[in-house]
């Protein structure tokens, strides 16, 4: 049941859980996001910094709460929404400065845990992988210069060169389950230093918690575990930590122990990652200025390198076809699975669009799943036949990509191969995640944008 709801001026009541479904995800790249969730975390009055910052970055990765606040002042600020009440069972005083002119109105004795109620489920399960991988991994991990946290194969794209002379260290991947182990039983066969590895969480406290949950739970436990993890590391690793865990809350204390022990810490970032504002690493590689721009504003102890660099397989790539026989390609995200309404009914929408537009014109049309896609993935995309469903590019056999998106971060593996269109109709754009140089369209004008590049000497132009 939605507790927390807004009273338009005009009477009308819209549920927080509305909100979201009006917005892009694009609001989680700004500054107002992570503000947001600094007034929250300011306000608990944390004694220790450390864990002030972890609920910082708690908030960023699992509150949805949070999420609508921001979306709210968005709405309101843009005025595509005149909100003269909020209501919420949680407190709202710390957000009074991003929700101005609003009457807030609270219980009389308001929740300030703004963290997700599920969030004790996946924290319960996510300490429990942890503990299976440590039993499986070793006692005897031997020393050497440099050691690399590692989840799929992505982790090895990243980091090849490093792979045959380093530890390698496979943490639990949940996303998707067989892409999971397609990657262990690879470097396992490859490489002869490869361990599972998990972080040190207690099972107890965490089932003791997913009955009374409450925020300072996991940014204790979050703190305690990354600590311990730190000194366990330091014991097999000389010189240099490789990593890509920009995601995890509290990475960041592990990363300052391992420095603070004169081991180098190695990030590359995780895709156009706008995760968890707090790090701390030695260097941290980022795709872009805008998200140099994000992470450098809470993270003044890294140094920062922006490089243009490819994650896909080399066996995703295509070679073009010499006679111009342009194809669509609408690279695919599971929106509806990660809870993005606003980008799924846009992406739906693209692929309607699209689908009619393959008909009138006879451009073949090709979806590119992501490679997280699960079956229920897969078989949401049937209701578009016209479609052929493809997961490597190296299976449009010679065309001419004409790439259609909205958030994709392929769009730096694939833009050497054609045009790459960013389809754009939020209030806070996607040039605030990609920089001002990608292509954007509204959906309105993605038709004509499509018909000027048909053409070989514009497709030609465009790609370059």
């Amino acid at each position: 049941m939605d507790t927390s709801y807004v009273i338009l001026d005009d009477g009308k009541r819209l549920n927080f859980s509305e909100l979201l479904d009006m917005v892009p995800c694009t609001i989680l790249a700004t500054p107002e996001f992570v503000s947001i969730c600094e007034a929250a975390s300011n306000f608990r009055g944390f004694d220790n910094e450390n864990h002030r910052k972890i609920y910082v970055n708690l908030l960023i990765k699992h509150s949805k709460f949070i999420a609508q606040i921001t979306a709210l002042h968005f709405l309101q600020s843009n005025k595509v929404l005149n909100v003269s009440k909020v209501f919420s069972d949680k407190l709202l005083t710390p957000f009074s400065h991003f929700l101005n002119n609003i009457e807030l109105s609270s219980l009389e004795k308001p929740s300030l845990e703004y963290i997700d109620k599920r969030h004790k489920f996946t924290f319960l399960l996510k300490s429990i992988a942890h503990r299976l991988y440590r039993l499986f991994s070793s006692s005897t991990i031997p020393n050497k210069d440099t050691t690399i946290r590692s989840w799929v194969e992505i982790s090895e794209s990243m980091f090849e060169d490093s792979y045959p002379n380093s530890n390698i260290l496979i943490y639990p991947f949940s996303l998707n389950f067989s892409r999971h182990i397609r990657y262990i039983k690879s470097v396992k066969r490859r490489y002869s230093s490869v361990f599972f590895m998990g972080l040190p969480y207690k099972i107890l406290p965490a089932i003791k918690n997913f009955f009374s949950p409450t925020d300072n739970f996991y940014v204790d436990h979050e703190f305690r575990a990354y600590s311990m993890h730190a000194h366990e590391i330091i014991r097999f690793t000389n010189k240099f930590l490789k990593t890509s865990d920009e995601f995890e809350a509290a990475s960041f204390v592990m990363c300052e122990i391992l420095k603070n022990d004169d081991i180098r810490v190695e990030n590359k970032a995780h895709g156009i990652s706008f995760a968890c504002p707090y790090t701390s690493y030695s260097d941290f590689l980022v795709y872009n200025l805008a998200q140099k721009s994000y992470y450098e504003r809470s993270s003044n102890r890294t140094l920062f390198n922006v490089v243009e660099r490819r994650n896909a397989p080399r066996t995703d790539s295509i070679d073009a076809s010499l006679s111009f026989s342009p194809a669509l390609v609408v690279i695919h995200n599971p929106y509806l699975r990660v809870g993005l309404s606003f980008e799924n009914n846009l992406q739906d929408k693209i692929f309607n669009l699209l689908s009619e537009y393959s008909r009138d014109y006879g451009i073949p049309l090709y979806i590119k799943k992501h490679p997280n896609s699960i079956a229920s993935d897969i078989s949401y995309l049937d209701q578009w036949q016209e479609a052929v469903k493809i997961y490597s590019l190296s299976e449009l056999r010679h065309s001419n990509p004409i790439f259609i998106n909205i958030s994709s971060v392929s769009y730096y593996d694939f833009k050497q191969y054609g045009p790459f269109i960013f389809v754009d109709d939020g209030i806070v754009p996607i040039k605030v995640m990609f920089g001002p140089d990608v292509i954007s369209v509204s959906l309105s004008q993605l038709s004509d944008v499509l018909g000027k590049y048909l053409v070989a000497d514009a497709w030609t132009e465009l790609k370059q």
